[in-house]
């Protein structure tokens, strides 16, 4: 359940606190929360972005574990929550316009008014990127995520917005 001070920020959330303080059927509360839009949690960055990332550095040979942290090249930040790691205010990260999907299991993307942050795994190893809106884009870094002992890089990220029927 969200928290009051998050729903009293809107106005169908003060309705919402209004409404649990009378003590309403637990059903009223539920079909209203399930009024509140996802939309309001995204601030603007749904669509489709074509991802580029700098070498990783300091430059390690990865060998196999490469496809750990390479991403697809094109993806979609859906309006579609993933609550799978127990977060409700996630969303789901899709390959999009044809591109192959990577090994990740998990993808999934969390805002706040600035920042994106998304994050991709494998249950175990991935990479999570936190970018900034600049124009249409969003810019930022990547970082390397393991689940055993191995130096972290960084890489430079571009996610250029595209059009969702793109294909390259």
């Amino acid at each position: 359940m969200l928290s009051t001070p998050y729903l009293a920020s809107n106005t169908l959330g003060r309705a919402l606190v209004v409404l649990s303080q009378a003590r309403p059927s637990i059903p009223l509360i539920v079909g209203l929360a399930s009024l509140m839009p996802v939309r309001c949690l995204a601030h603007g960055f749904p669509g489709c972005y074509e991802l580029q990332l700098s070498k990783w550095s300091p430059e390690i040979s990865l060998g196999a574990d490469e496809q750990l942290v390479t991403p697809p090249k094109r993806i979609a930040l859906t309006e579609t929550i993933d609550s799978s790691w127990g977060d409700q205010h996630a969303f789901k990260v899709l390959p999009t316009g044809g591109a192959t999907p990577s090994v990740h299991r998990h993808a999934y993307w969390t805002s706040d008014a600035h920042q994106v942050h998304i994050v991709f795994s494998t249950g175990f190893s991935g990479l999570t990127m936190d970018l900034e809106l600049q124009g249409s884009n969003l810019v930022g870094t990547a970082y390397t995520a393991w689940d055993f002992p191995r130096t972290g890089q960084t890489s430079h990220v571009v996610a250029t917005r595209i059009s969702c029927e793109s294909k390259k």
